[in-house]
């Protein structure tokens, strides 16, 4: 409410309202305390505490004032929230309650006090009601409160309930409140007792109606605005406060109605009540500040105000407002009363359904399907209605209520039949789900069971429209007979039904009555025609859920009297079944024998059209464990016997596959038969043109060459051979020899693959063609056969009848021959050369033209060709891979060579369907074995079996999914392979982690680039001693799983700096060496880079070409346990004393190496090494005595350095030291001094060589049993004398040298020095050293 329009209530702090002044006419009080109705002792304490909030305000506003001042340029919102906290502070002390209200009686209107006297002493005040509409009468109408208050709240209420109703009344319907059914007496009573309730709670009719009744008060006790108040508003206010409970009463009424259980009485009566308390709640929530302080102070106004009526009413007028609820009350329970008892009669229950029952659980249940109509009049079961199968009210089915199923503790709905009220609820078929529903429908909805317990499948019921009933319920079989009236009147069955021999009906003519005939209605099965074989007794007819075929004899004798020799008595037939019930022959038949020989599939009222034409019809099966005649439909023995109309029209029964209609009857073309034309030839192997197209599967397959079955499967199927029309009468009778033509040139199949055979001339002097005849002149016969199936077969082609016309053999016309073949198949294309002089060469194209380059070529002199065509799978696969389709066929390339060899191998065509990836893993070993020109040919068994048995296999291993994760050479070494490439495919192998080609000199080429695409799955790569180029593809360094690489005397050039990238290599070996096409070497300088592989325990990099330094980084290898930089001469320098932080090598050769200086002390601590190398180097000074703490050494090599002075002592006496080398160094040894702790006899060997090119010299010592007792030697080369010290057992006296030629050997043992000389070709020399 705006500050304007609260003027009369609203002052401020300082100022006294001049109109608040009493009128002149108005006696003051003389007590001032009296008349505010205070005593002396509470006036004292109220001032007290006036006095200290006094204080405390005006601190406050002066504080506000300052602020004010300080800030002249404030903007207007911050002024106004200025002033909105000097009102709060005026309501927190209670000032504008102290200047607005008093305790004086003033009169409404006219703002005058009334004196105590004047006021009535037997008259007590009231105050408003603590509701919006109070807002509503005490605000003035300009006011924003007033509208807020009418608008919002009272809109909001009255709209929610005008919604509720309208979704709960039904106006189009006839029952317009939605009264169910009916209701149980617990319900009704819940009913009753919540209407009263409901009224007397419903404070607001009850005060409006007082409101109304009593009008406007005369004086009151508050805030000076209520003066304004008037009785329009007055009314106004306590007359929409009576109409939203009024409404609200209605709702409640409408909700009680509609209830069906005592939950939902108390649900619905309190979600009205709550929409009834909004107007409460809005009041509540308002006076405690929630819609901001100006609403606030108007409801405490109001909740403080108090009113009285000068005069009291008369008893008429006080007691109107009692008399008005009861009467409301009267109307209420009056209304209420009609409907109950409406429900009881079963004016709300719905008053015809139409049923639907499955037959796969009681197969006769189809019987009872119909239309069901409440019987409102005679005897019920348990407060429910009976619902009867219209036209079959005493025979027929019939649903009910039962309180007292099974063992009584359970209750619903059942459908039975044939049993009396009384036995109901015990001899029932089907019974619904525990419910206490009312409402047939609501009981439908839940799941069926047969009185065993069984579930039943289906059950459908569906009311029927209103007006159903008035229309003689056309919905239950009118409709239906109305729309097969002019259906077919003859049934076809062009295929007798299996395993009824005695059926010899093929036609059956229909029978149905009138409308009037039929009496007041139609049922499921009355409305269907009946249809009686012309040839013998056989009867077609509807049985409610399936059309059923018997015979006259198997439903009984009378039926069977019916016909007289060929013909029946069709109006005693149609008397027989339309006047009697269906139902009871049915039942006459349990105790007789099985009536039905066969059943169609289900009809129902989606389905049916009102005859049996075009239904899968089925063998029947009877339960041997009940007496019903009626069968089950076995569904497992279909019957191909189909029905079809036998008369035709231009409309609705047309002739099929072009025939036409001639009164009535149709006159067949392209030689279909049937009755209606419906027989296509197809499958008899000719190819009708007519028949070939897709909707005919091309003629049953007839017209192609690998989907014909037919005996006569390509004959005649040849028009034109090779461009000579083969139906030309002149060329049949005197050149067409007597071979059978077979083709398939009218083949469309989309599924068949084109190809077409050219035959070229040779280019051949005509002088040079031996020709005594025209005879010998032309095309010899051309036979394709693919996988034992005959596509082609051309006769003898006679191109010249005499020597004159021989030119003919020799000309350049194209002589071309399409053909269609299926995927997957082997073919081959012959020809004798034994009739005609060899003039034509042959070659096939894929496609149906020779445009492109042909698939395979023969030379005049061959007689066949042989190609595979890939599978539909295989082709699509590798259509997406290959850039050039034709290259599946063309064996000239790899990859053609491959596919082909896939496509015959009978094994990749199945794999292709079950996984796409696995055959591109076969298509990628097989690029293996043709690449690399292996000779093995057990690969076609499986893609990971078979690879490695026989000469020239490779060893495929696979994962559990059939996934090759290694390739490995098997028996390669040494076999008579090929040789080849490694091929690009090997990137299609995305699971391989192993390879090792190893020791083929034969594999040539350079590494495919494609390996660096196996980055996430190849750990092993071996291709040492092979024939590959170099240099590496960059690709290679892609492959970050990478863990082992061997490259040894395969690969050299540069070593890049980008293999610091394999950071998970373990093994690297880039040795160089000897090859086929030369000496193979790594060349350059060693990348610091190599020092990132943190996980490196192998490198092996000798006999290569490298120089300068070895980085730094390679010191901090602290994985490496082998390092052999052997005969790399270029590669130098002095050792770094960080050699001793490789801590973890066994093995260091650095032999043949350009080291210089001195070795470096901390090589002691490699307290792990056994084999140091590091002779035929520039190392000079003396050995370093820490070499005596490698404890774990074996072999120490130090010949041909510089290296000087003794060998000390601690490296003598190394414990597991076996060997020395030092020739060609001025190392010295102290004999005396040595001492090896050998418990065995010493023996020094000094080797001395004559060619530097020999092999290695190794030697033994052996017992006088033969037994070897040490083996040595090794590394012995060039002409510098070699000395070792070996522990030798005293009786191990043999000694012998094996090797080439040497110059002399000395052994010293026990002082004694032995000499020996061999010859320059002895292989190997022996000496007793113990003589």
């Amino acid at each position: 409410m705006t500050q304007q329009q609260d003027v009369p209530r609203r002052n401020t702090i300082d100022e006294e309202d001049p109109s608040a002044q009493p009128s002149s006419n108005v006696v003051p009080n003389d007590d001032p305390l009296q008349a505010l109705g205070f005593s002396v002792e509470t006036m004292t304490t109220r001032l007290s505490d006036l006095e200290a909030r006094s204080q405390k305000a005006e601190s406050r506003v002066s504080d506000l004032q300052v602020k004010l001042t300080q800030e002249p340029r404030a903007s207007k919102i911050q002024v106004s929230n200025l002033q909105s906290r000097l009102a709060e502070i005026e309501m927190l002390l209670g000032l504008t309650s102290m200047r607005n209200h008093s305790n004086k009686w003033r009169k409404i209107g006219s703002n005058e006090v009334v004196l105590d006297q004047e006021i009535p002493g037997d008259i007590m005040p009231f105050l408003l009601p603590k509701d919006v509409y109070s807002i509503v009468a005490t605000c003035d109408w300009k006011s924003k409160s007033f509208w807020i208050a009418l608008l919002v709240i009272f809109g909001l209420q009255v709209s929610l309930l005008v919604l509720l109703l309208l979704d709960q009344i039904g106006i189009e319907d006839d029952n317009i409140l939605g009264t169910p059914a009916n209701v149980e007496l617990i319900v009704r009573a819940a009913q009753i007792l919540a209407l009263v309730i409901a009224l007397f709670s419903q404070s607001d009719l009850r005060q409006g109606i007082e409101g109304i009744s009593e009008g406007l008060p005369d004086i009151y006790q508050g805030d000076e605005g209520f003066q304004t108040m008037g009785p329009a508003r007055w009314h106004f206010a306590y007359f929409i406060r009576f109409l939203q409970g009024f409404v609200n009463l209605f709702a409640s009424f409408v909700l009680l109605l509609q209830a069906e259980t005592v939950f939902d009485v108390l649900l619905n009566f309190l979600g009205v009540q709550f929409i009834s308390d909004l107007d409460d709640l809005a009041f509540s929530l308002g006076g405690k500040g929630y819609f901001g302080l100006s609403a606030q102070r108007i409801i405490q106004d109001i909740m403080q105000a108090r009113f009285l009526r000068d005069s009291k009413p008369n008893k008429c007028r006080r007691k109107s407002h009692v008399i008005g609820i009861f009467a409301v009350l009267a109307v209420m329970v009056g209304i209420f009363s009609n409907p109950a008892i409406q429900q009881d009669e079963g004016v709300f229950a719905i008053e015809a359904v139409t049923a639907e029952f499955g037959d796969e659980v009681i197969s006769f249940l189809g019987l009872f399907n119909g239309c069901y109509r409440a019987r409102k009049e005679g005897p019920s079961l348990n407060r429910r209605l009976i619902y009867e199968q219209i036209g079959s009210e005493v025979d027929g089915g019939k649903f009910g209520y039962c309180d007292n199923l099974e063992d009584g503790s359970s209750e619903g709905w059942v459908f039975f039949q044939g049993v009396s009220l009384e036995d109901a609820c015990e001899e029932y078929l089907l019974r619904s789900d525990n419910t206490n529903t009312f409402d047939l429908l609501d009981a439908a909805a839940t799941q069926w069971y047969t009185k065993e317990g069984q579930l039943v499948d289906y059950l459908q019921v569906s009311q029927l429209p209103k007006d159903s009933v008035s229309r003689n319920f056309p919905e239950c079989g009118l409709d239906i007979f109305n729309q097969t009236i002019d259906s077919c009147d003859l049934l076809d069955v062009p295929k007798r039904f299996d395993g009824l021999q005695d059926i010899g009906s093929l036609i059956f003519e229909k029978i149905e009555v009138s409308s009037a005939q039929a009496g007041d209605h139609f049922d499921a099965t009355r409305s269907h025609p009946i249809y009686l074989g012309q040839s013998s007794s056989e009867i077609i007819l509807f049985t409610g859920r399936r059309w059923v075929l018997t015979t006259a004899e198997q439903i009984g004798d009378e039926l069977s009297s019916f016909r007289d020799d060929s013909t029946w008595n069709q109006s005693a037939v149609l008397d027989y079944f339309y006047k009697q019930d269906f139902r009871t022959i049915e039942q006459t038949q349990r105790e007789e024998h099985p009536w039905v020989l066969a059943v169609s599939d289900i009809v129902d009222t989606t389905t049916d059209t009102g005859t049996p034409l075009a239904l899968q019809w089925y063998n029947v099966r009877y339960d041997s464990n009940t007496n019903q005649s009626f069968p089950f439909a076995d569904l497992t023995r279909p019957q191909e016997a189909t029905l079809g109309c036998a008369r035709c029209d231009d409309d609705l029964v047309r002739c099929e596959h072009g025939g036409k209609c001639v009164e009535g009857v149709c006159e067949c073309q392209n030689r279909a038969t049937g009755v209606l034309c419906q027989d296509a030839p197809l499958g008899d192997g000719r190819c009708d043109e007519f028949f070939n197209e897709a909707q005919f599967h091309y003629d049953g397959g007839d017209c192609c060459g690998s989907t014909c079955t037919g005996a006569l499967c390509g004959r005649g199927g040849l028009s034109f051979a090779f461009g000579v029309d083969l139906g030309d009468n002149t060329f049949q009778s005197q050149y067409l020899d007597d071979g059978t033509i077979i083709g398939y040139e009218n083949c469309k199949d989309p599924q068949m693959e084109t190809f077409t055979i050219e035959l070229v001339p040779i280019d051949v002097p005509l002088d040079d063609i031996p020709m005594t005849a025209g005879e010998d002149c032309g095309l010899e016969a051309v036979t394709v056969i693919c996988d034992g199936v005959l596509y082609l077969r051309t006769p003898n082609l006679y191109m010249a009848e005499s020597v004159d016309e021989v030119e003919k053999c020799h000309e350049d016309a194209p002589l071309i021959q399409p053909l269609h073949l299926p995927p997957g198949v082997k073919c081959e294309l012959s020809r004798p050369l034994d009739d005609f002089e060899w003039f034509y060469e042959a070659l096939i194209f894929r496609g149906n033209n020779t445009d492109s380059t042909s698939i395979r070529q023969g030379n005049n002199s061959a007689t066949s060709l042989a190609w595979s065509v890939p599978s539909g799978c295989l082709q699509k696969v590798f259509t997406q891979y290959l850039d050039d389709a034709n290259r599946q066929y063309d064996t000239t390339f790899p990859e053609g060579g491959a596919i082909q060899r896939m496509a015959s191998d009978g094994t990749s065509a199945l794999l292709c369907t079950l996984d796409e990836d696995l055959v591109m893993e076969r298509y990628a070993l097989t690029m293996f074995n043709v690449s690399l020109g292996l000779r093995s040919q057990t690969w076609q068994e499986h893609q990971c079996y078979g690879w490695g048995s026989g000469r020239g296999g490779i060893e495929i291993n696979c994962n559990e999914d059939d996934q090759v994760i290694s390739i490995e050479n098997g028996d390669l070494y040494g076999t008579d392979m090929r040789g080849g490439t490694i091929p690009s495919e090997i990137s299609l192998l995305s699971h391989l982690s192993y390879v090792d080609l190893s020791y083929n000199w034969d594999i040539v080429g350079t590494l495919p680039t494609e390996i660096g695409l196996l980055n996430s799955s190849l750990t092993h790569l071996n291709l040492r001693e092979t024939s590959i180029m170099g240099p590496l593809p960059r690709e290679i360094f892609e492959l970050a799983t990478l863990t082992y690489l061997d490259l040894g005397e395969a690969v050299g050039g540069t070593i890049a700096t980008e293999i610091g990238l394999l950071s998970k290599l373990e093994y690297l070996n880039l040795e160089g060496g000897w090859g086929e096409d030369g000496y193979i070497a790594f060349n350059g300088t060693l990348p610091a880079e190599i020092g990132k592989l943190t996980n490196l325990s192998y490198l092996n990099l000798q006999k290569n070409s490298l120089s300068g330094t070895i980085p730094s980084e390679v010191w901090l290898l602290g994985s490496l346990m082998y390092m052999n930089l052997n005969s790399n001469t270029a590669l130098g320098g002095a050792i770094p004393s960080d050699i001793g932080l490789l801590t973890s090598l066994t093995t260091l050769n650095l032999h043949s190496c350009s080291w210089g200086g001195s070795i470096p002390t901390e090589i002691g601590l490699l307290d792990n090494l056994r084999s140091l190398h590091l002779g035929n180097s520039l190392l000079n000074e003396t050995l370093p005595t820490e070499i005596g703490l490698l404890t774990n050494l074996l072999a120490l090599s130090l010949g041909g350095t510089k290296l000087s002075g003794t060998i000390p002592n601690e490296i003598l006496q190394l414990p597991n030291l076996e060997r020395i080398e030092f020739s060609g160094s001025l190392l010295t040894l102290d004999l005396t001094a040595a001492d090896f702790s050998c418990d065995e006899t010493i023996v020094e060997l000094v080797v001395t060589t004559t060619n530097y090119w020999s092999n290695e010299i190794t030697w033994e010592f052996t017992t006088e049993d033969g037994t070897v007792a040490l083996l040595g030697g090794g590394g012995y080369f060039g002409q510098a004398p070699h000395h070792e010290k070996v522990c030798v057992p005293l009786d191990a006296c043999s000694f012998t040298l094996f090797g080439l030629q040497s110059e002399s050997i000395e052994i010293t043992r026990l002082g004694k020095v032995y000499q020996i000389d061999p010859s320059w070709n002895e292989d190997s020399v022996a000496v007793n050293i113990c003589a």
